[in-house]
C-alpha cells in the first residue's frame, strides 16, 4: 500500500513517522478517536487514508471563545461530512485531562474525531502546527501542505474566517 503525503504528515504529528513510512495499516487508529455514546473509542487504521483535506482544531472547554465556536463547528462538521467524503476535521484538545476532553465533546456534539489525549502533548508537529491562542482552525491538503489557518507573520487566525474559507474550498470541490 502506497502511504499518502498526508498520512506521512499525521505520522510526524502523531510520532509514527518511521512506522508510516512502510503502510498506514494499523498505525493511526491507535491515536485518534472518536466519542461513541459516553465513551472514546480508537478509530480504525484507514480512517483518514483517503481524505484530500484534514483540518486540525485546537480547542478546551475552559476557553470561552472556544466554547463560543465550537457548536458552529460541529454543526458545519454535520452538514459538511455526508457531502464532502474527502475532508476530515480533527480535534486537538487543550483540556486538563482526558475526562474534561471527553466532557467537552459531548457538550460540543463533536462528531468528529480526536487525538487521544495522552498523544497531544507528545507531538511536536502538533505544537508547531498550532497557534498563540485557541481556538484555533488549521487545513492541509493530501501533499501535507497548509492550505488554510495562519497567514504569514501571523501567530494565530480567527477560526471564523478560517471556517469561511474553508466552506469557500469545499464548494469548489477542492
Amino acid at each position: 500500500m502506497k502511504t499518502s503525503a498526508l498520512a506521512l504528515v499525521l505520522g510526524f504529528a502523531l510520532g509514527l513517522a518511521p512506522v508510516l513510512k512502510a503502510s498506514v495499516d494499523g498505525q493511526i487508529g491507535s491515536d485518534l478517536v472518536k466519542l461513541d455514546g459516553d465513551q472514546l473509542v480508537a478509530l480504525g487504521a484507514n480512517a483518514l487514508e483517503k481524505k484530500k483535506l484534514v483540518a486540525f482544531y485546537y480547542s478546551a472547554h475552559w476557553c470561552p471563545p472556544c466554547r463560543a465556536f465550537t457548536p458552529e463547528l460541529s454543526a458545519f462538521y454535520k452538514e459538511v461530512s455526508p457531502k464532502h467524503p474527502e475532508f476530515e476535521l480533527v480535534f486537538v484538545s487543550s483540556d486538563q485531562d482526558a475526562d474534561a476532553m471527553k466532557k467537552y465533546m459531548e457538550w460540543g456534539k463533536m462528531t468528529f474525531p480526536a487525538v487521544a489525549f495522552d498523544k497531544v502533548g507528545t507531538s511536536q508537529w502538533l505544537q508547531e502546527n498550532s497557534a498563540a491562542g485557541i481556538p484555533y482552525l488549521v487545513v492541509f491538503d493530501a501533499d501535507g501542505k497548509m492550505v488554510l489557518g495562519k497567514a504569514a507573520g501571523e501567530d494565530w487566525r480567527a477560526p471564523q474566517q478560517v471556517l469561511a474559507d474553508l466552506k469557500k474550498l469545499l464548494e469548489k470541490g477542492a
